[in-house]
């Protein structure tokens, strides 16, 4: 099912059926379906067709090669930072797709490797900014084992304080 603003009918005594556990609809005749909101506005990234509702939830089940994209800004007005894991010797893109990851915690975006040996990401066309106005204001944290290369980024602390974009 694709969320399009639509009304679906299902006729009564068709033999038509519909499961999509996700959304609540299961083997369902004689009903109007009419699209309110869209189910997947929670998804937040993607590889491919498959959809993601975090970014550490795309990193978590990214291989070798895959290019994950953002689909929508975040605005994170917890103190969480986004810890990514990258899982050993493998290369992974984030595509920011011109969005903008905005966050209050003392780190806006973490990369790890959960993993032995050493694994790389590579962000593309993303905007970072940490909204951290009592802390670090850290935008960009580089763990251990872990190397990320920056393509058109865009790195933005909105206070004064005490350390830099990026935590090494």
């Amino acid at each position: 099912i694709q969320y399009n603003s639509g009304t679906l009918t299902v006729q009564s005594g068709s033999s038509t059926t519909i499961k999509a556990p996700t959304l609540g609809i299961n083997e369902t005749e004689g009903i109007n379906f009419t699209a309110t909101n869209d189910p997947f506005d929670k998804m937040v990234a993607a590889i491919g067709n498959k959809t993601f509702e975090s970014l550490p939830k795309a990193f978590e089940a990214a291989v070798n090669g895959d290019v994950i994209t953002l689909l929508k800004d975040i605005n994170n007005t917890t103190t969480d930072r986004i810890n990514c894991y990258i899982k050993g010797n493998i290369n992974v893109t984030l595509d920011g797709n011109g969005k903008t990851i905005t966050n209050k915690a003392n780190v806006v975006l973490a990369f790890f490797n959960n993993v032995s040996g050493v694994g790389s990401v590579t962000v593309k066309d993303l905007t970072l900014i940490s909204d951290d106005s009592t802390s670090i204001g850290t935008v960009l944290q580089v763990n251990a084992n872990t190397k990320v290369t920056l393509d058109g980024c865009k790195l933005d602390t909105l206070h004064n304080n005490k350390f830099g974009a990026v935590y090494m």
